[in-house]
């Protein structure tokens, strides 16, 4: 994730880049579940929404995430 991710969601977004950003324009929070570090994130060019591990460095698509988040 970029050091200003308000700034690198307004880029992905005029763009329509295949890349993560925050959520919420770039204001999504990080919050923690089990332990890990998680972020709220979208992707412009397709639309999809995922939670990016700040712990692992990694997107976690629906089927990875803490059974609390589904």
């Amino acid at each position: 994730m970029a050091n200003d991710p308000i700034a690198a969601f307004n880029a992905a977004l005029a763009g329509k880049l295949d890349t993560w950003v925050p959520a919420c324009g770039g204001r999504e929070p990080v919050f923690e579940v089990d332990g890990q570090r998680l972020q709220y994130c979208w992707n412009p060019a397709t639309g999809k929404h995922a939670y990016y591990s700040l712990d692992r460095d990694m997107i976690l698509e629906y089927d990875e995430l803490p059974d609390c988040l589904r």
